[in-house]
C-alpha cells in the first residue's frame, strides 16, 4: 500500500514549450495543451501536461495575459517596446530640457532687469517675450 500512497502524492508537471517555428502543423492556434492518453482516448494520467506556444502563429492583434507575454517573447514585440520606450524617453527629455532652459532664461532676465536693462533689450538677449519679462 505504501506505493499507492506515494503515487497519490505526485505533483502535476506542466511542460511549456515556446518555439519560434510552427511545431503543430495541423493547428493554427498558437497555444495548444496536450495530455497523455491511451489509444482509445482515455486519460492515462492527469499529472503530466504539455503546453506548446508557437510564436509564428501569434496574431497581430489580440489580448489577454498569455498573448501579451508571447508578444514580449517575439522579437518584433521587443522592438515595438524598445521603440515606444525610446520615444517616451525622448519626449520626456525634451520637455525637461525646455523647462530647464526656460528657467535659466527667466533667471538671466531677472539679473538683467536688476542691472537696469530695458525690457526690449532683455527680450533680445533671452528670447523671452515682453509679457514674460513684465511678469518677472
Amino acid at each position: 500500500m505504501a506505493g499507492q500512497d506515494s503515487y497519490a502524492k505526485i505533483q502535476k508537471v506542466i511542460t511549456i514549450v515556446i518555439t519560434d517555428f510552427r511545431l503543430i502543423k495541423d493547428s493554427d492556434f498558437y497555444a495548444n495543451r496536450f495530455a497523455l492518453r491511451t489509444e482509445n482516448g482515455s486519460l492515462f494520467s492527469d499529472t503530466l501536461e504539455i503546453v506548446t506556444l508557437e510564436l509564428p502563429k501569434i496574431p497581430k492583434e489580440g489580448g489577454g495575459k498569455l498573448y501579451d507575454w508571447l508578444r514580449f517573447f517575439k522579437a518584433e514585440g521587443r522592438q515595438e517596446g524598445l521603440t515606444e520606450g525610446l520615444e517616451k524617453g525622448l519626449q520626456q527629455g525634451l520637455e525637461q530640457g525646455r523647462q530647464e532652459g526656460m528657467a535659466r532664461m527667466v533667471q538671466a532676465a531677472r539679473r538683467l532687469k536688476g542691472c537696469g536693462l530695458e525690457a526690449a533689450d532683455i527680450a533680445l538677449c533671452t528670447g523671452l517675450t515682453l509679457e514674460q519679462i513684465a511678469e518677472i
